[in-house]
């Protein structure tokens, strides 16, 4: 691998990219964000999209008060601290957790989108940009410093494993903290040769701690770099000792002395609410996220038991190995081993294994919560995909010509090839990806994994079928889960009028209902009562959503339903859920 640094970059890597690499970067960016614009559609509506929509609604309405100062309420007066709590719900106590500017990114894309894209997509469009941008800018770093095949490798990787593509989708904070993340990364090795581009790092970092609370770590891998090659010799060379030219040899600590300042300004900028209250804010919203297990305890099905919060340390390890592509998943390793051992030619390259490495750590921690898959460490997934770049670049040239141009063409091959199998055989469901190591959903399901978590199954094909069932008459519908998205879907006028909805909220504190709906059960085990194990056992589904012949999504038919209630009145519900009740 080719070393690059801030005393022996050429010339031509300082002044930038060619403008051939930035064409393609372009055009690569430009086709990301088609290509998920155009299968945008066929992915059904997850968990969070709904909080989403009603916050970016929220935040609507607060811009356009401050647009109009006329208006009671407008101008200066949306920034009293009553109407910052009314229409910031943010950083703050759960379910408002979160920080703000994944919703202002999609607020941004509805804005610029609302009169020619449907209303979900439109709320998507900022996001997939986003993604679509980051695609662009991988290309960029790897291209300028291991050549254009590694660029187009891991742009491409990034992309098409399957998970990361169905989160590119959502209308959510972890994609676009994620890419914010890489970003944030490829800006911080540029400042090693310009101090402009700590200016950028500092603005990706402080957005990407600005979408997600785990955002925040996304400073730690430039932090551990600087540790390692500028700090550490340092003191192992006992300070005054040391060579009188070291500290002004020191491009990553003076990037970091511009960036985090210019990321903690940037994280207060993006919140209103907090410029009142500067510091019960960030204390509100850091106690907010690092209680979670007490507040919002999330329970998760993991190798054929529920665990209530937290995960086994070595969940991130056993689920990065079951849901990535194995050809990406091995070219990830190998460019992991790489970048470690030529650590000391390329020492930009070793961001990437910090940057894997971060939140494998963090989400292996006690206290850190374990559910939702590969969701909550997704820079890591994405970062494998870098690694596997650089990876499948350094196995080419190990080969003399012309083997190492059918190797350079056999592995990206192999690994798309991969990645398109396994997308095609769960689309548009590839949140539920598990790779051949394990034997796909089948193998899943025996080993005890969770084979679905986010409600994306209950998007056109099952909306395909409840628009059949109302053409014949009355439907009545119970889900186990909040009827947020319900509502939006009802209002855009996915589900029609003459469908009856109930919900988690009705249902899961009541024994019996009066009603009699079809029950509609996700696959999601940790989340089971006693009444969906009844039916999983005794029931006969009408309606099933399937992919590798595995059931991801089941309605049963309301005498069933309502026989689960009776039969299981008295069966005590797992202590995991008293505190979903």
């Amino acid at each position: 691998m080719a070393g690059l640094d801030a005393s022996t970059a050429p010339a031509s890597d300082r002044a930038g990219a060619s403008w051939r690499d930035g064409t393609i970067a372009l055009v690569l960016a430009t086709a990301a964000t088609t290509l998920l614009l155009a299968t945008g559609p066929d992915f059904g509506m997850v968990w969070d999209e709904g909080y989403t929509v009603r916050r970016e609604r929220l935040l609507d309405d607060w811009f356009r008060l401050v647009a109009t100062p006329l208006q009671r309420g407008g101008g200066w007066a949306a920034f009293e601290k009553s109407r910052l709590d009314h229409n910031w719900p943010f950083s703050r106590e759960e379910p408002d957790g979160h920080p703000p500017f994944y919703a202002l990114l999609g607020l941004a894309g509805w804005r610029a989108s609302r009169r020619w894209l449907p209303p979900l997509e439109a709320y998507r469009l900022g996001p997939m940009v986003l993604t679509g941008l980051t695609v662009g800018v991988l290309y960029l770093h790897l291209a300028r410093r291991r050549g254009r095949l590694a660029g187009f490798l891991g742009a491409a990787f990034f992309l098409l494993m399957p998970r990361v593509f169905a989160h590119a989708h959502y209308a959510h904070y972890d994609m676009p903290m994620t890419c914010l993340w890489l970003i944030a990364q490829c800006a911080f090795v540029a400042s090693l040769q310009s101090r402009w581009w700590a200016v950028a790092c500092g603005v990706a970092l402080g957005l990407s701690a600005g979408t997600k609370f785990t955002g925040l770590f996304a400073a730690a891998p430039p932090i551990a770099w600087v540790t390692c090659y500028e700090l550490l010799p340092f003191v192992i060379r006992r300070g005054a000792k040391a060579r009188g030219n070291d500290r002004a040899g020191w491009p990553g600590l003076k990037a970091l002395a511009i960036g985090l300042p210019i990321a903690a300004l940037t994280l207060y900028a993006i919140q209103p609410a907090w410029w009142q209250a500067p510091v019960s804010g960030l204390h509100r919203f850091l106690v907010s996220n690092l209680t979670r297990a007490k507040t919002q305890p999330v329970p998760t099905l993991y190798l054929g038991k529920v665990y209530e919060f937290a995960l086994p340390w070595h969940n991130t390890l056993v689920l990065t190995a079951v849901t990535t592509p194995l050809v990406i998943l091995a070219l990830g390793t190998i460019g992991l081993a790489v970048c470690m051992t030529r650590r000391r030619e390329d020492r930009w390259a070793l961001i990437w294994p910090l940057s894997w490495a971060t939140l494998m750590i963090v989400r292996a921690l006690p206290n850190a919560p374990g559910h939702d898959g590969i969701r909550l460490f997704l820079p890591s997934v994405a970062s494998l995909a870098v690694l596997a770049g650089l990876g499948a670049c350094w196995l080419a040239e190990r080969f003399p010509r012309p083997w190492a141009t059918v190797v350079a063409l056999l592995l990206p091959a192999a690994a798309a090839g991969e990645c398109l199998v396994g997308m095609a055989r769960t689309y548009p469901y590839t949140d539920s990806y598990y790779n051949a190591a394990i034997g796909g959903l089948p193998g899943a399901e025996r080993l005890g994994f969770e084979l679905t978590y986010y409600w994306e199954t209950t998007g056109p094909e099952f909306l395909d079928w409840v628009r059949a069932q109302a053409r014949r008459g009355p439907v009545e519908l119970c889900f186990t889960m909040d009827a947020v998205n319900h509502k939006l879907l009802r209002e855009w006028g996915d589900i029609p009028p003459a469908v009856k909805i109930l919900d988690l909220n009705v249902l899961d504190r009541d024994a019996v209902t009066p009603t009699r709906p079809d029950y509609v059960l996700q696959r999601r085990e940790s989340l089971y009562y006693p009444r969906h194990w009844w039916l999983e056992r005794h029931g006969h589904p009408r309606f099933v959503i399937r992919r590798e012949g595995v059931d991801l999504l089941r309605v049963f038919p309301s005498e069933e339903f309502v026989e689960s209630v009776r039969q299981t009145a008295h069966e005590p519900v797992p202590h995991y859920l008293y505190s979903r009740r």
